[in-house]
């Protein structure tokens, strides 16, 4: 009875010891992992402002941040809905499936609305959005992206940059990974402001030579009346006055109304006019 109390307290002894170097193990990855993110965040930080933009998602206050895509499919909606569709970067290529589908109809229940009235576009390497947040968490980098005005309407999403799994990348690596599927550039560094102590030269006015004034214009001769007379035909008539606003015919009678008179044939010749 002696020798199997010992050899449990022995087992028991192991197990503990066994069990506080696990404790201290899982207890320093945790603790390693915290700090790399820390490090990426803040060099997504430096590396690109982020863009500002509208609670509507439909305007943007101050641009900053530009993502241009190197991948096709990014899966994306238009700015009505609720909460954004992900698009995840994994293996070299992007990829909405179903359970980020899913996902996203869920999020979009919850808010009371349906995905099936809302437009999606997918767009392609090459085009360009505004990235209005931007954070790396455990499961890799997540960016909100929003596009330009398409048909007066803009489309947004959240693309996932994918973390190796159970690996947490240095931020080298994590910026590294990130550039293969977008570039981040901070547009607000176009547009340094000049230094204060240089002074823009002074523009003089442009000098102009004393121009005469414009001869008085010349009297216009009134024109000619219009005359018809009897004895004319319709034809002669028409090629004076034009074409008639009414005719009223009465054989062998035809009354021509003109604005400003009336002329009266008889078998095809003016016999009046009034």
């Amino acid at each position: 009875m002696q020798k199997i109390t010992q050899k449990w307290t022995g087992l028991a002894s192991h197990l503990f010891a066994g069990s506080v170097l696990l404790t201290v193990l899982f207890a320093a990855f945790p603790a390693h992992a915290e700090d790399n993110l820390g490090q990426i965040n803040i060099a997504l930080k430096q590396m690109c402002p982020l863009t500002t933009i509208t609670a509507d998602r439909m305007g943007v206050n101050n641009v900053r941040c530009i993502a241009t895509l190197h991948k096709d499919k990014l899966q994306t909606s238009d700015a009505s809905a609720n909460a954004p569709i992900t698009t995840t970067y994994k293996d070299g290529s992007l990829s909405c499936g179903m359970g980020a589908h899913i996902a996203w109809g869920m999020a979009e229940g919850l808010a009371g609305q349906e995905t099936k009235g809302i437009v999606q576009k997918q767009f392609s390497s090459g085009e360009k959005f505004f990235v209005y947040h931007v954070e790396a968490k455990k499961d890799g980098i997540h960016l909100l992206l929003l596009s330009d005005v398409y048909d007066d309407a803009r489309f947004y999403g959240e693309l996932k940059v994918q973390f190796p799994k159970n690996s947490q990348p240095s931020s080298e690596d994590a910026l590294r990974l990130l550039s293969e599927v977008v570039t981040l550039e901070d547009s607000g560094h176009d547009a340094a402001a000049a230094p204060a102590d240089v002074q823009p030269a002074p523009v003089t006015p442009p000098q102009f030579a004393d121009v005469p004034p414009p001869p008085p214009p010349v009297d216009t001769p009134p024109p000619e009346p219009k005359t018809i007379a009897k004895g004319q035909t319709k034809q002669q008539v028409q090629e004076v006055l034009g074409v008639p606003q009414k005719v009223v015919r009465m054989p062998p009678k035809e009354i021509d109304y003109y604005s400003d008179m009336k002329v009266i044939f008889v078998h095809g010749v003016v016999t009046d006019v009034q």
